[in-house]
């Protein structure tokens, strides 16, 4: 009898890159304070909640202005109100974290 894998337990995956590309980004998770595991894991979350890939898919002919993405309706609301906050136009309500895993916790806490 096969063994059953709960929904719940976690398995190990394995892709295929350049080693240029794994280093570049574990240089970025490391300047976000994040481990390479972690760093796959908040992208594929992201993927799960916004069902689709988290930023613009394009064919590489882009001004530098728009490089990274395109927000959404809603994405663009929340950095408007971020900028206000910023510039203190409104309250600040932003949430303060001491580290990137105590942020990684909240952003998975059970609603």
């Amino acid at each position: 009898m096969p063994n059953k894998i709960s929904k719940d337990s976690n398995q190990t995956y394995s892709i295929r890159l350049s080693q240029k590309d794994h280093d570049d980004a574990v240089k970025v998770f490391d300047k976000l304070g994040l481990d390479w595991s972690n760093g796959i894991k908040i992208y594929l979350k992201q993927i799960i909640r916004q069902e689709a890939i988290p930023f613009s898919l394009t064919s590489g002919n882009i001004s530098n202005e728009h490089k990274y993405f395109t927000p959404n309706e809603e994405t663009a609301r929340a950095i408007e109100i971020a900028h206000a906050e910023d510039q203190g136009l409104i309250p600040d309500t932003a949430k303060d974290f001491t580290s990137a895993e105590e942020a990684i916790k909240y952003l998975f806490r059970d609603k």
